[in-house]
């Protein structure tokens, strides 16, 4: 009995560990424009960071701007993009964090699954899995442990 049970477990743990670990949760493909490269998937290998909110002057974007700021170096050192989905009044997010602004905010919010009259931050590594959705503000620490701990960059220093 002992036997058959410890054989079944390993046989469901072999099966748990062997799944593809490629994208448990993959963000949509987002198309905003008809440029070449005006798609989410065109990000594939860079984390994004995709601010979905009202309007790009909302307290909750310019907190996490702030946020951002205060780790930028080393987000950025991650080729980290951020992209404002602004669904009802679009516009420049004044900050020192270049933030790229996806027109159709509306639209990204439906395809994501998120409210559009509310702020929420999508963080999506480079394996195009949507690592994190939250309606609260994210510490830069956060967001920098969210990347750094996320499949691909463990499974490159699994290698190394």
């Amino acid at each position: 009995m002992k036997r058959a049970f410890l054989t079944l477990t390993a046989l469901v743990l072999g099966t748990v560990l062997s799944v593809n670990a490629a994208t448990p949760r993959p963000a949509p493909d987002i198309r905003w424009g008809t440029a070449k490269g005006s798609t989410l998937r065109s990000f594939r290998g860079q984390p994004v960071v995709l601010l979905v909110s009202p309007s790009s002057s909302d307290k909750k974007v310019r907190a996490q701007v702030k946020r951002i700021w205060e780790y930028y170096r080393q987000l950025s050192e991650r080729n980290l993009v951020v992209i404002g989905a602004f669904t009802r009044n679009p516009g420049l997010v004044k900050s020192n964090v270049p933030v790229a602004i996806a027109p159709d905010g509306a639209k990204i919010a439906q395809s994501l699954g998120v409210n559009p009259d509310e702020f929420t931050i999508v963080v999506i590594g480079k394996d195009g899995n949507m690592d994190l959705i939250s309606d609260k503000v994210q510490a830069g620490q956060r967001l920098l442990d969210i990347l750094i701990n996320s499949y691909v960059p463990q499974s490159e220093q699994q290698r190394n």
